[in-house]
């Protein structure tokens, strides 16, 4: 790992009303197994379903607290913001924002989340109605990456959820080079859910997809990374994409 960066991965989980299953998505974060130091960057865009009390809480029984028992806990411009280890795995660091306001709506950019992902190797994706199932997902991927600079980004094979049944989901892409095939078909499969991309990469990308409203917000990232470096498929389960009415 370079000295350069202070975690390997940054993990960005955007969540709204999804207290019903944020605790999952946190239980997959926190089981992560890795031999290097993570950080999941939770925003909560101002629930009105009480999901901010749940992370709250959650934050409570699960990250290292202040000496005097309280929660590592400051208020900023935009919400409150935690950050702090988990208790039991030394290599997981969260960071928590709690929005005052709904950004989505206002159409607001988070300029927060770039203090994490600004100093990481990799960014991953995962919103809080989806959850992982692999305990080594984040050192699966990684492991691959380092061995494959020619590669900026790679993503799994997922199950899909409709809350009691899971139905395997699974298709197969050439190896390495997806463009311009993205451009021909409209559904690549490829889930948001599973998606570890190098920063570097990322960084080579013109940004018009962060100022538009696509339905599918991803594509357009998956088709400029996929112009910058190839793509990597891996074909293990290590994530469940809930399929719910409302999401």
């Amino acid at each position: 790992m370079s000295h350069a960066y202070k975690y390997m991965v940054a993990t960005r989980c955007m969540t709204y009303n999804h207290s019903l299953y944020i605790e999952e998505t946190l239980h997959g974060f926190a089981m992560q197994e890795t031999t290097f130091p993570i950080v999941f960057c939770v925003v909560d865009d101002a629930s009105t379903d009480g999901e901010q009390g749940l992370l709250l809480e959650w934050a409570k029984n699960n990250l290292v607290l202040n000496n005097d028992g309280s929660l590592p806990c400051k208020q900023m411009s935009y919400g409150n913001m935690i950050f702090a280890k988990h208790i039991e795995n030394n290599n997981a660091y969260f960071a928590m924002i709690l929005l005052d306001e709904n950004h989505y709506r206002k159409k607001d950019k988070l300029p927060y989340i770039s203090e994490w992902s600004d100093c990481a190797k990799y960014i991953a994706l995962c919103e809080g109605d989806d959850y992982w199932i692999d305990k080594k997902k984040l050192q699966k991927q990684v492991d691959f990456m380092e061995n494959h600079p020619d590669y900026g980004m790679c993503h799994t094979d997922f199950s899909l959820s409709d809350g009691s049944n899971r139905t395997h989901y699974q298709e197969r892409y050439p190896d390495g080079n997806y463009f311009p095939g993205m451009l021909l078909y409209e559904n690549v499969g490829i889930g948001t859910l599973t998606v570890l991309y190098r920063k570097e990469t990322f960084d080579k990308t013109p940004k018009y997809y962060l100022e538009e409203r696509f339905v599918a917000g991803d594509k357009p990232l998956w088709i400029e990374l996929a112009k910058e470096a190839k793509i990597k498929y891996l074909l293990e389960v290590m994530a469940c994409y809930r399929v719910l009415p409302n999401s």
